[in-house]
C-alpha cells in the first residue's frame, strides 16, 4: 500500500499539480482581504473575524469543491491516459490497493491545498495589519470541519474520476453543483440534500443558523454517504474491466 503511495504521489509531481493546489487558493484569499481593507472603516466587528468571514465566504461554495473536482480528475487521469491502467494492472498488486493508494494521493494534496489556504488567510491579515493574536487555533478547527464536511464530495468526484476517462466529466458535476450551492446553503431545510453545501454551512455555520438537530443530522449524512460511496467505488474497481 505504502509503495503503491509513493508511486502515485511519483505520478503527481509530474503533473505539476502541486502548483495549482497551492497558488490558486491566494486569489479567494486575495479577494477577501481587499474587501477587508477597502471596507476597513465601517467594520465594527474585530479584524481578525472580518477577514476570515471575507476570505470564507466564496471559498467553500466555488474554490475548494473545483479544486478537490481537479485534484481527482487528474489523479485518476494519469492511468486513463497512455495505457496507465494496463501497466498497473500487468504487476502483482491488488486493485484494492490502487485504488486506496489513489484516493490517499488525491487526498493528501485536498489538505496541502487547504494548509496553503489557511496559511495564506493569516499572511493575509498580517499584511493588512489585522491586530491582535493570530486566531491559529479557529482558522485549524475551521479547516479540519470544512475537510471532514468535503468528505462525501471528494468521495464522489473520485469515483466519478476513476469511472469516466474524459476529464470534463467531474469538472461538470462539480461546476453544476457548485453554482447554487451557496443558493442552497441558505435555505433552512434543503441545504441538508446538497453535500455541496456542507462545507460552506461548516465554515458559516454562525450566518446560516444552522441548529443542533440539522447539525446530528448532517454528520450521519456525512459518515454514512462517504462510506456507501467509498463501497461502491472500491467493488466497482474491482470487478469491472478498464483495460
Amino acid at each position: 500500500m505504502i509503495r503503491l503511495f509513493r508511486y502515485e504521489l511519483y505520478k503527481l509531481r509530474r503533473t505539476r499539480l502541486l502548483w495549482l493546489v497551492a497558488i490558486a487558493p491566494l486569489f479567494m484569499v486575495f479577494q477577501g482581504v481587499q474587501n477587508f481593507v477597502r471596507y476597513r472603516q465601517i467594520w465594527t466587528r474585530e479584524a481578525w473575524e472580518v477577514i476570515m468571514e471575507q476570505t470564507f465566504i466564496f471559498y467553500p461554495s466555488f474554490l475548494y469543491p473545483l479544486l478537490i473536482a481537479v485534484i481527482m480528475a487528474m489523479v485518476a487521469r494519469v492511468d486513463h491516459v497512455q495505457g496507465g491502467w494496463k501497466y498497473m494492472l500487468a504487476h502483482p498488486v491488488s486493485r484494492s490497493g490502487i485504488y486506496m493508494a489513489k484516493l490517499a494521493a488525491g487526498i493528501l494534496y485536498i489538505l496541502i491545498s487547504m494548509a496553503a489556504f489557511g496559511i495564506s488567510v493569516v499572511m493575509g491579515g498580517l499584511i493588512a495589519g489585522a491586530g491582535g493574536s493570530i486566531p491559529w487555533g479557529e482558522i485549524a478547527w475551521k479547516m479540519a470541519g470544512c475537510f471532514l464536511a468535503s468528505l462525501p464530495v471528494i468521495m464522489i468526484q473520485y469515483e466519478l474520476s476513476m469511472r469516466f476517462s474524459h476529464i470534463g466529466v467531474p469538472l461538470a458535476a462539480s461546476i453544476i453543483m457548485s453554482v447554487p450551492s451557496i443558493l442552497v446553503a441558505n435555505s433552512k431545510q434543503f441545504w441538508l440534500f446538497d453535500p455541496w453545501t456542507y462545507p460552506i454551512v461548516l465554515l458559516l455555520g454562525s450566518r446560516l443558523d444552522m441548529d443542533d438537530g440539522q447539525s446530528v443530522i448532517m454528520n450521519i449524512i456525512i459518515v454514512v454517504l462517504t462510506l456507501l460511496v467509498f463501497l461502491i467505488g472500491m467493488l466497482g474497481f474491482r470487478r469491472r474491466d478498464i483495460v
